[in-house]
């Protein structure tokens, strides 16, 4: 059984009869289960992100009843937070199931196979608060600055999918120790917000 049919599994075996969403491929996995259970839960295609959030809110509302919905992740979630955050407001149980691409992917390549330098891409994240995100790169095998710095100044990692743009750098020890310094400074001394719990 996979994670996509133990899902629609549970949603089925807790009374929830519909789905309300956009498909996309970081959820064709969730799309194949609800395929095969199509005798048991029923798929209600919106036109937009938001039109499925909505939907499954109106549900919720009307039956008091949870109420599922599935769209991709990033702007595909962001589209259905207006939705998500009435439906908190209001106590409406809506329940958001937001795809993801497997965690060993091959960057944007999953998307564009043919394309032998997409392998390996992956956005970059902007630097503020830097030293707060470690382990590095996409799949945490970096453990801190000093190694990614490393990595970078002798030209990243030799594979097919390697940047042409990208070669090594003769940068001293003392120039490594002052850039990873640098980037340092670019996390603030503040202590991250902590959420406060709201009252019900």
């Amino acid at each position: 059984m996979t994670t996509a049919e133990a899902t629609v599994a549970s949603l089925i075996a807790h009374g929830i009869d519909t789905m309300y969403a956009l498909p996309g491929v970081h959820n064709d996995y969730l799309f194949d289960a609800l395929f095969k259970a199509s005798d048991a839960i029923r798929v209600v295609h919106s036109r937009h992100e938001q039109g499925a959030a909505y939907m499954a809110l109106g549900a919720a509302l009307a039956t008091n009843k949870p109420q599922p919905y599935a769209v991709v992740p990033g702007p595909g979630l962001l589209n259905t937070g207006a939705a998500l955050l009435t439906a908190y407001s209001m106590n409406a149980p809506v329940l958001a199931l937001i795809g993801q691409i497997p965690d060993a992917d091959i960057g944007r390549g999953k998307f564009l196979p043919a394309v032998v330098k997409m392998q390996h891409a992956f956005k970059t994240p902007g630097l503020r608060e830097i030293t707060r995100r470690a382990p590095y790169m996409h799949d945490g095998s970096m453990p801190n600055l000093e190694v990614v710095v490393d990595h970078y100044v002798n030209g990243g990692a030799a594979r097919p999918s390697l940047s042409e743009l990208m070669k090594p750098t003769a940068l001293s020890p003392q120039e490594r120790s002052d850039l990873v310094a640098f980037l340092k400074t670019l996390t603030s001394e503040m202590e991250p917000t902590t959420i406060p719990v709201l009252p019900r």
